[in-house]
């Protein structure tokens, strides 16, 4: 019987065997996979292993060539000269990779057949090759939302920012074009839908269409709910332009809202993260701004 040999990497020590596995092989039922490491299908350092046992960085992983081809899930898998997607870079080491999302592009997918932010990185990625580590966006934003979004490239990265993500110490700063004048900053700190929304709000710039007045707003988002900005934005009567789930206005030009994210700030680390990561203005969003009569130079931007 012919097998393929994989080797464990420090992101693989101390998971048991099967678990691994069910990492490495997400398609392949637990049980499944329990039953062909004591059938000797899948072996540990060329030896048959207890589904239990402890894997350590360096031990050696084989599996019958036949059942990896059965199991291994490649329906994501983007040949990298069939790419057509350019990927905007703003930081990239061993640990994190942060992107620039487009607007109308999904973060992960949505339906079985979705093309994603998430599988193109996952393809381009060049994160250690740990069998049960699996590199991923950290975060999302909404489809029409474009800007910054990190995707994991080690274990340790991933653990680092889940962790400033529970303890709120990474600032996530958005641009958004609203409807009315922001008359004073303000924390805006909202119920909604059972949940406890925290937004810090600051006028940039004061602008107009037709006969609306318009205000330029960063939006400082402390909690992180769904769709939290634009939910927060109608009740305050300051909803996004051109979003018209949450009562923004809409005609033949204005079709869809504004809303950038921005900029990342983060805390002091060892993991060789920059304490800010900025990105600059989309040219759909500097269109609608120009329409809207509103300046993108402000030093409060820069």
């Amino acid at each position: 019987m012919e097998f393929l040999t994989f080797t464990a990497e420090k992101d693989d020590a101390n998971r048991r065997f099967d678990r691994l596995i069910a990492c490495f092989l997400p398609q392949m039922p637990t049980a499944i996979v329990q039953k062909n490491i004591r059938t000797g299908f899948i072996r540990l350092n060329q030896k048959k292993a207890k589904p239990n046992s402890l894997i350590q960085e360096k031990d050696r992983i084989s599996i019958a060539r036949i059942l990896y081809q059965e199991y291994k899930d490649t329906k994501e898998i983007l040949k990298k000269e069939k790419l057509s997607i350019s990927i905007k870079t703003l930081f990239k080491n061993e640990h994190l990779w942060i992107v620039d999302k487009e607007k109308g592009m999904l973060s992960q997918k949505a339906k079985k057949n979705d093309m994603s932010l998430n599988c193109i990185l996952k393809e381009a990625s060049q994160h250690s090759p740990s069998l049960s580590f699996v590199p991923s966006i950290l975060h999302r934003l909404d489809r029409e939302t474009s800007g910054l979004i990190v995707f994991s490239q080690s274990l340790r990265g991933a653990q680092w920012f889940s962790s400033i993500m529970q303890e709120n110490t990474l600032g996530k700063y958005y641009i958004g074009i609203a409807e009315g004048r922001l008359l004073k900053d303000e924390i805006w700190d909202d119920t909604i839908d059972g949940e406890r929304c925290i937004t810090e709000v600051r006028l940039l710039e004061e602008g107009r269409y037709k006969e609306k007045k318009l205000s330029l707003i960063e939006y400082k988002i402390i909690t992180g709910k769904k769709h939290q900005i634009r939910k927060q934005g109608e009740k305050h009567q300051l909803s996004l332009l051109g979003d018209k789930k949450y009562g923004g206005f809409t005609d033949d030009f204005i079709q869809d809202y504004a809303l950038h994210a921005y900029k990342l700030a983060f805390p002091e680390n060892n993991l060789g993260i920059p304490p800010i990561v900025k990105d600059s203005m989309p040219k759909y969003f500097q269109d609608m701004a120009k329409t809207c009569l509103l300046k993108l130079d402000s030093p409060l931007i820069l």
